[in-house]
């Protein structure tokens, strides 16, 4: 079956966890997907912790409200703020939709250490269509680009049963 391909571009910046950087994140626009970096128990120092959006709220309240991260051994020592841009190879124009799919997308490709809810495997046809995140600028230890074609059960699920003949000339 072949569906339709959008491809989400998010242009990430990078910033000191802190509560005075957080503050200014508090335009009525701004708003998106999170990462949070710092330092993990097992995997180190400095590390991708948890990757997050926003929900009708802007970056600042939603990070005032993760204070798990704040009042833990987790020290959280930098966030990276991504925000969709408006393009024309993705149709579709609902933000918060392409909030949810990308911010879905990317925890199922990079399994953040603090993520639980999007981290059970791959896609088992989960959307009607496929998706290509292409990330840009100051995007962390994320992949630069990542599909749901790349953490689809759908694809995997035929290479792993022989995906059947190698083409030949």
């Amino acid at each position: 079956m072949i569906k339709k391909l959008n491809v989400i571009h998010i242009g990430w910046v990078s910033m000191e966890y802190s509560e005075v950087n957080i503050k200014k994140l508090n335009e009525a626009t701004d708003s998106g997907i999170y990462q949070i970096y710092g330092a993990h128990p097992v995997y180190g120092q400095d590390v991708l912790l948890y990757i997050g959006k926003t929900e009708k709220q802007t970056f600042a309240t939603r990070l005032k409200d993760r204070t798990e991260f704040n009042e833990t051994v987790l020290r959280p020592k930098r966030i990276h703020i991504g925000r969709i841009y408006k393009s024309t190879d993705c149709k579709k124009e609902n933000w918060e939709e392409l909030i949810d799919i990308a911010e879905s997308i990317l925890i199922k490709a990079h399994t953040p250490a603090y993520n639980s809810t999007e981290i059970k495997g791959l896609f088992v046809d989960e959307f009607d269509e496929e998706y290509i995140i292409k990330n840009w600028y100051d995007y962390g230890t994320l992949l630069s680009e990542v599909s749901t074609m790349s953490v689809s059960y759908t694809y995997w699920h035929d290479v792993d049963n022989g995906g059947g003949e190698y083409l030949k000339k």
